[in-house]
């Protein structure tokens, strides 16, 4: 009996150490972003932490428990005061290869795809770098799901389909089109994408084998000073231990009750939109759904206050002009010497929400013709009122996506308010530099300059939605016309 006790234990040696002896595969991050963005490390060391616990977990019997993957930060936030914090994808990647090449994660306030702004990330497919949107408790998700791109996963699945109407192994997964609540999943294929990377920040290092001695005790929990450890993975040591996760649906249910939303409102409007906004989905909102929207908006400032207003703006009336545009004149908060991660989170979300509320106006006033609309806009066009409403480090960001929001709007005081812009006097337009930038008068005050491109974009952006139509032009779009990959 001692014999086969011995033997016992030699052969689980000999299967522990493969199985802790494996290639680790570590994902170097190195992120970049605008001192706007009021970021540091701690915050990223937060995300990364969150996805290392997210690839290491098994929510689900059909996922894999992703290992040994590992996301580390590579050196120090790379903080640049011309780093964009909104625009295009494509133009956010060249600023970031210019600006900051070492990087491979841009951090924005929101990302424009084909003309219309509302995405929370961008991930080409299989080559860096991702461009990202704060949003708390699904940074991870987010960061997860784009660096998937990166490896070059497509999704599991694309719109119009719903993780509801999708079988769990599809609609579950960090891969599904869109984010949300259990959105955890992982099959094998997508894992070993992670693990055999052919990107130049992701390395295999082997991993010393544990030699675990010929006594019944397992191994050490920590290394001996100096000495590698003997530790398993901790997703293994904890996984016996760890609590039953509530069920989805019960997570949904507490989520949207903190937030005062209906559980069908919830499921909407609280996950972030990847790729713009999902129409349809917006427009089964029920009146009791909408109607705990604007409930919601009268209260403090959260996360999902930018996509609620994005909704209303599609299913709500001229009355609601009045609730969205009272966001652009709360203060925000003074930020505080040693300020917490909470705070921090609270000042970039409602900077996050002001910028939303351009895009949400020109849709009410294009939907409804509301004037009040057109007015807020023309105002908030404005630079020097834009940095009164968001401070001056994205006072030209907000001044910018008020006259976006003059051209989705396409009534016809937006069309007077924009003409200058869009049909300027030969004389205005500095054809020999393109790079040049030109302030143009709207209302009583003079825009953020513009280059040539970005008044050809608006001019652009008046005709398409006029062309394809206001729904068609907001709506989700797939990765490859939406990221602009």
């Amino acid at each position: 009996m001692r014999n086969l006790w011995a033997f016992s234990w030699a052969i689980l040696s000999i299967v522990s150490s493969q199985s802790y002896g494996a290639n680790r595969t570590v994902h170097q991050l190195t992120v970049a972003a605008n001192p706007a963005l009021l970021l540091n490390n701690e915050k990223i060391d937060q995300i990364i932490s969150d996805m290392n616990k997210m690839i290491a977990a098994k929510d689900y019997s059909w996922s894999v428990l992703c290992e040994p993957v590992e996301f580390v930060r590579s050196g120090d936030l790379i903080q640049n005061s011309q780093l964009p914090t909104d625009g295009s994808s494509r133009v956010q990647i060249q600023a970031l290869k210019t600006l900051a090449p070492t990087a491979n994660v841009l951090i924005t306030y929101s990302i424009d795809c084909n003309g219309v702004g509302g995405a929370v990330g961008c991930g080409p497919v299989g080559k860096e770098p991702m461009i990202t949107v704060p949003y708390p408790d699904f940074d991870a998700q987010l960061w997860l799901h784009e660096r998937g791109h990166n490896v070059g996963l497509q999704h599991s699945a694309e719109a119009p389909t719903s993780d509801d109407t999708s079988p769990e192994n599809v609609g579950r997964r960090v891969m599904f089109w869109q984010l949300g609540v259990g959105h955890t999943g992982m099959i094998g294929k997508e894992c070993d994408a992670f693990k055999d990377s052919a990107l130049r920040t992701a390395s295999r290092i082997p991993q010393a084998p544990v030699v675990v001695a010929g006594t019944a005790a397992m191994p050490s929990a920590a290394a001996p000073k100096g000495g590698p450890s003997t530790a398993p993975p901790a997703s293994e040591a904890s996984a016996a231990v760890a609590p039953a996760l509530p069920s989805v649906s019960k997570q949904i249910e507490d989520l949207a009750a903190k937030a005062g939303l209906t559980v069908s409102a919830f499921k909407v409007i609280g996950p972030p939109w990847l790729h713009g906004m999902p129409v349809d989905q917006v427009k089964a909102l029920s009146a009791d759904d909408i109607a705990s929207i604007r409930k919601m908006l009268e209260g403090d400032p959260n996360q999902y206050w930018p996509q609620a207003i994005s909704a209303l703006s599609l299913v709500g009336n001229e009355s609601d002009v009045e609730l969205i545009k009272n966001v652009l004149s709360m203060p925000l908060p003074a930020l505080p010497p040693n300020a917490t991660l909470v705070a921090t989170d609270q000042i970039r979300n409602l900077v996050r929400t002001k910028l939303a509320v351009p895009q949400a106006l020109g849709i009410l006033a294009n939907r409804t013709g509301s004037s009040s609309a057109v007015d807020a806009l023309q105002n908030t066009a404005q630079v020097g009122n834009a940095q009164e409403s968001v401070g001056h480090l994205s006072a030209q960001d907000l001044s910018k996506k008020s006259l976006n929001g003059l051209a989705i709007a396409n009534t016809d005081a937006s069309k007077s308010a924009l003409a200058p812009i869009i049909n300027p006097q030969p004389s205005r337009v500095p054809a020999s530099v393109p790079s040049a930038t030109v302030e143009y008068k709207v209302g009583n005050g003079k825009t953020a300059p513009l280059t040539i491109g970005e008044t050809v974009r608006l001019k652009t952006l008046s005709a398409t939605i006029n062309s394809i139509g206001l729904d068609k032009f907001i709506a989700a779009k797939p990765p490859a016309a939406a990221m602009e990959r």
